[in-house]
């Protein structure tokens, strides 16, 4: 998987999800105290999937046929391990008025599933 691929296809899913928390946030009141917790779960996606794509694109051209299997593992930990440090911190520090706050972090959280799933097949394609 080409660098361009990646980045058009993180942009693609990306700037969607901002377009769309930009229009919630200043035309549906309701969803202002959501904001800030949607935006730190964008950019921690963001970040995570950059990571991954670095290190994936690494361990795809190793010569040893098991890093990237083994790397495939570690994401789906950590990324669930992470996503639950995120959503708990977010509660503990922000002490938000109530628990739905969390609410658009499972859609988030889905949408960048989804689009790292599709590059990490596409990174186990990579032949050396």
């Amino acid at each position: 998987m080409k660098q361009t691929s990646f980045y058009t296809g993180l942009a693609s899913v990306t700037l969607p999800l901002v377009a769309l928390f930009l229009i919630l946030q200043y035309f549906v009141p309701a969803y202002s105290p959501y904001a800030p917790f949607s935006w730190a779960s964008v950019a921690f996606f963001v970040i995570f999937s950059w990571v991954v794509y670095v290190v994936g694109s690494k361990a795809a051209q190793s010569d040893n046929k098991n890093d990237f299997t083994r790397f495939s593992l570690m994401v789906i930990m950590g990324k669930l391990f992470l996503s639950i440090f995120l959503v708990i911190g977010y509660v503990v520090v922000a002490e938000p008025a109530n628990r739905f706050v969390v609410l658009p972090f499972i859609p988030i959280y889905v949408i960048y599933t989804v689009f790292e799933t599709n590059f990490m097949m596409k990174l186990a394609q990579v032949k050396k």
